[in-house]
């Protein structure tokens, strides 16, 4: 597993320590990795992705951005982060309530970096 978490972006999971963290921030690196993991990748016509791989030797979070925004690597930094929590026991609401918070952030990201227009207030 070292081997191949060498050849990417990786980090330890910040606070658990529960497993390993993978970005891949282009399409070609999800679907490399996961060839490597020897798993399917899904569908390239996607913005992002996140997913959670296990084995008996390690938990690895893998996100992927494929359109470079910052808006989805927060929704799938958030997707991520309710599966994390709710992996080692911390209380989330899972299912709707999480996809709903996590198109949330990333529309607020998408305005607040000056991607996405303000409405005018009307009178």
């Amino acid at each position: 597993m070292n081997k191949i978490l060498r050849q990417y972006r990786h980090m330890k999971v910040p606070l658990f320590e529960s497993g390993y963290i993978i970005y891949c921030s282009s399409w070609d690196d999800w679907r490399s990795l996961h060839e490597k993991l020897g798993i399917d990748g899904g569908d390239s016509f996607v913005n992002g992705a996140s997913r959670t791989v296990t084995n008996a030797q390690c938990v690895l979070h893998i996100i992927g951005v494929f359109n470079g925004k910052s808006s989805t690597l927060a929704h799938e930094c958030a997707h991520m982060a309710f599966d994390i929590c709710h992996r080692v026991g911390v209380s989330v609401e899972t299912g709707s309530a999480n996809e709903t918070f996590c198109h949330l952030i990333s529309r607020m990201i998408d305005f607040c970096s000056g991607e996405q227009k303000s409405r005018p207030m009307s009178a």
